[in-house]
């Protein structure tokens, strides 16, 4: 049962109510009592002594007459009960008022708890002259006492229940305000979260529940605002991404040429399906054409679920920048199970990936008949293209023969008395001492089985280093087990790869950087100039009349001619400029720290020395000379991006050409 917040305020300060007023009624209850008897026990003892004083003279001289009429008086008074005199010997001499009182056992009362039938009993000794002659006994009525008490108690539980009332009506009217003001929170809230974002709750008053109220509005207003900034957010991300997108797609188109000529398959992929594959990816997993992949899950070439799985885990966990690297059983299109050596990385774009493969079928199944067999093994031992050889406790202790060459090592003896520290590098590329590593790799493939790793190895004729591929085996090999080590020279691997990477920020004919490398230059430096409040420059230049040159000689001399500008940019550049081909004839120069006058001087020397070069025709006397135009833009600060730069001084250059062409033109800021 759930009890509401109006009920539990009232029950709440009803419970406080009821406790402090019955702390007040028992305080006062307790108070009427103690006050009560303290006056019946002074009026008791007075009595008692003066009746007691009065009765001595009459005991000593017999007069009992006179005695009795006292007691008889004395007994008349309101709240006397009873009366009796009793001599030295316990013997009554006189007695008179209510005979059931007179009947019951005499016992001195001590306080008022003690009385019985509501009569207080109070004694005196009669004495006189230092002689004991007795005693008065006295039975007093408190009745009326215990009515009084009685009365209080009644008109204070009268007053409780009165008070309670006026508590409960209090509570009712507090739980019915703060109840409703929740409700108006609650109701606030629950618009909020269908979407009435911003939604403003009335404010009344100044007190608590105003501030309260203020509060919750100003918070619905800072929701609104941060849901309107992340809206925007999100747009402007979107768009980012789909430019992002856009010009990987046109890096794909501008390296198409050169990855379909690959020997290694090489795909793109996007959450785990196939964007783009090489014709080398195509035929290794035996398929017709590019159209049977694109969109396929990468789940169809794994052999082995589990694989796949394990692929996924190791990419999620894989940094920025690193290469992932696997051997992994491929299934064909045929059902032929293929070993291939697999390598991924991540690309700029979210969820898009480079992977290279390579099939290594021989190889793995070379390394699984190592261990078949030792006869099996020496062969593949010494028939393997990969360098191999054994470790035991005391070093190695074999080789093969492409161990030998790939070391440079004359012979298996000489290669048996050196140490694996000798065909490493002193200092691995993550900074560590070799030989510190060595152990560390030792003990992990002793305690894995297995244990595939890079390494920095050195040649033992000529001491160059050269990267490789280790992988090290527990074996049993004349009945010990030792750690057999296969290693694979990447130079060649390493240096496509880098290769690739060049090829795709460099512009194949002239050898300058392409558009999106001069751009992502660029920005750098525009932002180095704006935090630094350095000058900074732009030159557009485009060949005249190109077309023409093209259309007259062939495109052989377009080409050369493209080069040729080159060479002459460097050398009147400086080494801290840029230069960069955006596209045909165009080119585009950023000139670091630069001003107007310096950007206009560099410019004119530019365009002097092309005007006065030449390009000679192949086995031809003719020479062709050409012209060049350049608009220039300088930063001038603020918010200007590199796009906006570009398009200020292209604006320039044509300017330039519908002026004339072979002039530079400086644009406006």
């Amino acid at each position: 049962m759930v009890i509401s917040f109006r009920t539990k305020a009232i029950i709440g300060i009803a419970l406080i109510e009821a406790l402090l007023l019955s702390i007040l009624i028992v305080s006062v209850l307790s108070f009427l009592r103690d006050s009560n008897q303290q006056q019946l026990l002074r009026h008791a003892k007075t009595t008692t002594s003066t009746f007691a004083a009065m009765s001595a003279d009459a005991i000593i001289s017999h007069d009992l007459d006179r005695l009795q009429s006292s007691s008889i008086s004395l007994c008349h008074n309101p709240g006397i009960v009873f009366v009796r005199i009793i001599d030295e010997q316990q013997r009554i001499l006189i007695q008179t008022g209510s005979t059931e009182a007179l009947q019951a056992p005499f016992v001195i009362t001590a306080d008022l708890n003690q009385a019985t039938s509501n009569v207080f009993n109070a004694s005196q000794v009669i004495e006189a002259g230092g002689i004991n002659y007795g005693s008065v006994q006295i039975g007093f009525d408190i009745s009326y006492l215990e009515a009084t008490l009685s009365k209080a108690e009644h008109w204070s539980l009268g007053i409780a229940g009165l008070e309670m009332l006026l508590v409960a009506l209090f509570s009712m009217t507090l739980g019915g305000y703060l109840t409703k003001q929740i409700a108006q929170f609650t109701q606030g809230a629950e618009d909020i979260s269908r979407g009435d974002i911003g939604k403003q709750l009335r404010v009344r008053g100044r007190d608590e529940i105003a501030q309260a109220t203020k509060a919750f509005n100003r918070m619905s207003l800072a929701i609104k605002k941060s849901h309107d900034s992340l809206e925007d957010q999100v747009k402007a991300q979107t768009a980012e991404l789909k430019q992002a997108n856009q010009k990987l797609q046109n890096l794909l188109g501008e390296q198409s040429t050169l990855l379909d000529n690959q020997s290694v398959g090489i795909a793109t992929v996007q959450d785990r399906k196939i964007l783009w594959c090489n014709p080398a990816f195509i035929n290794m997993l035996g398929y017709d054409n590019l159209q049977e992949l694109l969109g396929c899950s990468t789940r169809q070439f794994y052999l082995h679920e589990a694989d796949f799985i394990n692929m996924a885990q190791a990419y999620q966990a894989l940094p920025d920048k690193e290469i992932l690297r696997r051997d992994f059983e491929f299934v064909r299109k045929d059902g032929r199970a293929i070993w291939v050596d697999l390598n991924g990385s991540r690309l700029p774009i979210e969820h898009q990936s480079l992977w290279v493969i390579v099939e290594v079928t021989a190889r793995v199944e070379a390394q699984t008949a190592l261990h078949r067999s030792e006869i099996k093994f020496r062969a593949l031992f010494e028939s393997t293209s990969e360098a191999i050889f054994l470790l035991d406790t005391h070093g190695l202790a074999d080789c093969n023969q492409a161990a030998l060459k790939i070391f440079g090592c004359q012979s298996k003896q000489q290669f048996c008395t050196i140490t694996a520290a000798d065909l490493s590098a002193p200092i691995q590329p993550c900074g560590n001492d070799s030989t510190l590593l060595l152990k560390q790799k030792f003990a992990l493939a002793q305690q894995q089985g297995s244990l595939r790793f890079d390494w920095l190895c050195k040649r033992l004729d000529t001491g160059e280093f050269f990267p490789a591929e280790v992988l090290l085996s527990l074996v049993q090999y004349d009945g010990q087990t030792q750690l057999l080590a296969s290693v694979w020279d990447m130079s060649e691997r390493v240096a496509m790869m880098q290769e690739i990477e060049q090829q795709a920020k460099t512009d194949y004919l002239t050898g300058l950087c392409n558009r999106r490398a001069f751009i992502a230059f660029a920005e750098r430096e525009l932002e180095h100039a704006r935090r630094y409040q350095k000058s900074l420059a732009i030159l557009a230049i485009d060949i005249d009349f190109f077309k023409k040159i093209n259309d007259s000689y062939g495109h052989s001399v377009g080409d050369l001619t493209l080069q040729k500008f080159a060479a002459v940019c460097h050398e009147v550049l400086r080494e801290s400029d840029l230069l960069g081909r955006i596209g045909g004839e165009e080119f585009a120069i950023l000139l670091p720290e630069t001003d107007a006058h310096q950007a206009q001087e560099t410019s004119e020397r530019l365009r002097k020395c092309l005007s006065e070069c030449r390009v000679t025709l192949p086995d031809t006397a003719i020479s062709v000379h050409f012209t060049v135009s350049i608009g220039i833009t300088l930063f001038a600060g603020g918010t200007t991006d590199i796009d906006d730069l570009l398009n200020r001084a292209d604006s320039a250059l044509y300017q330039a050409k519908n002026n004339g062409r072979d002039q530079v033109v400086m644009g406006s800021l």
